[in-house]
């Protein structure tokens, strides 16, 4: 998958629960790394995969500032970012969902009938 224009490989370990992705560094091999555990089913894949691509973008990005306190805790990381920085994050969300493979496009748009208004 894309992320910020770095390619990310998807990896999936059964031996693993949780989630995580990798920038950088050995587990990456150098390269962008988002490592999924163990899961079943899908459409939690889906939100597995939706949660590491948004917070691989906001590091990417500079958004993601580390806990005040706790250090090592990656549970209270704190995203920084305003609505101008918001009105372009969509199309890098778009970008990494659909080069992952799981997720596509459909146009959901009622489509109007020949002869009615």
């Amino acid at each position: 998958m894309k992320i910020c224009s770095r390619e990310y490989r998807l990896k999936f370990k059964k031996s693993e629960r949780g989630a995580s992705f990798y920038c950088n560094g050995a587990d990456a091999q150098g390269n962008g790394l988002v490592e999924i555990g163990d899961y079943g089913d899908v459409e939690f894949v889906g939100g597995i995969i939706i949660h590491e691509a948004l917070e691989a973008i906001l590091f990417e990005d500079g958004k993601r500032l580390c806990p005040p306190v706790n250090e090592g805790d990656h549970t209270r990381y704190v995203f920084l970012f305003d609505h101008d920085y918001l009105d372009g994050l969509q199309n890098k969300i778009l970008d990494a969902l659909l080069t992952s493979g799981f997720f596509k496009l459909v146009d959901g748009r009622k489509k109007k009938r020949k002869g009615k208004k």
